[in-house]
């Protein structure tokens, strides 16, 4: 292995710097991985970040836009190195497609069965020079799982400057290319959406479709999905938008009255309480239109959704 990884570093020019960082004085394991791993490749250096760093321990591999915190690869120098191998041979990422920069954070832990894959599929994309990577192990840095609200691994959120996503467990490479290479809200299909919603993030999801002025056709799935767990976050969602940006909260209240007859009572009861936030003027006649309706439960709901508009309106 160290033939093999030292051959491709001379291919590719390539040379490695690491960096200790945080609060490494303390944490000798660390400090053994990396000495090993430097002292297993050639020309490799070994720097120290300053000591006043009191955040968790890690390192740097400068100029390649990677930095862990805490011990990656479980402490395998073997994966490690095969990882290092891939990141060399990356060379076919177009970084003219790229807006701006992004870091891709990346939570994994030593008793992680898909965190291994996961790296490797997300490694693939570093080689551009507009993508970092950080890769955070929970066991090691704690805090930082908990100032990222991070509830299980592997979780990976990618952060720019224009808007953040985030997924919990295992996604596919095209859905994250996607995400890096088409930087709209257009492109969120329906697990990305729902990863993004179960993740706690329906305000970022609502911002992005403020900023963008547009809502994902996959959202209307949620948004009138069978499972009652699903739906309520897309509705959290809806509410927010509605509330904030009328106008194209409007847009979301006419695809779901387009829909009505295709919809089962008790979703369409759901959808009657969005509408309780629209125009009073656009849906207080759609909803008295309703009140003829022969399922209690709906009904109570266009009742419920009447007397919010009227309160709204006053």
């Amino acid at each position: 292995m160290k033939e093999s990884l030292q051959a491709r570093m001379r291919s590719a020019g390539s040379e490695f710097r690491l960096r200790l960082v945080g609060n490494y004085a303390r944490n000798d394991s660390l400090k053994a991985f990396v000495v090993s791993l430097s002292e297993s490749l050639e020309g490799v250096m070994l720097d120290h970040g300053p000591e006043e760093d009191k955040d968790c321990a890690g390192f740097i591999l400068e100029e390649r836009g990677l930095s862990f915190r805490g011990i990656p690869a479980h402490g395998d120098l073997v994966f490690f190195k095969n990882f290092l191998v891939q990141i060399l041979e990356n060379n076919d990422l177009p970084a003219e497609e790229l807006k701006d920069s992004v870091v891709l954070r990346l939570f994994v832990s030593s008793h992680c069965p898909h965190c291994p894959a996961m790296l490797r599929m997300v490694s693939a994309f570093v080689k551009n020079d507009l993508i970092s990577l950080e890769v955070v192990n929970v066991d090691d840095c704690p805090d930082m799982a908990q100032q990222w609200q991070v509830m299980a691994v592997p979780t990976l959120m990618v952060v720019g400057e224009e808007q953040s996503l985030r997924w919990t467990g295992m996604i596919r490479a095209a859905d994250l290319e996607q995400s890096l290479y088409n930087r709209s809200t257009g492109f969120l299909d329906l697990q990305t959406l729902q990863n993004i919603l179960e993740s706690g993030d329906a305000q970022r999801l609502v911002s992005l479709m403020r900023e963008k002025q547009c809502i994902p056709p996959a959202f209307y799935d949620l948004l009138t999905h069978e499972k009652w767990t699903i739906r309520l976050g897309a509705m959290v969602a809806s509410e927010s938008l509605i509330l904030t940006e009328p106008a194209l909260g409007e847009v979301l209240l006419e695809a779901l009255w387009v829909k009505r007859n295709a919809l089962e009572p008790v979703v369409f009861g759901d959808m009657v309480y969005l509408m309780g936030f629209g125009r009073r003027e656009v849906w207080e006649p759609r909803l008295q239109s309703l009140l003829s309706q022969e399922d209690a439960g709906l009904k109570e709901a266009v009742e419920d959704a009447l007397e919010n508009l009227l309160k709204e309106g006053c």
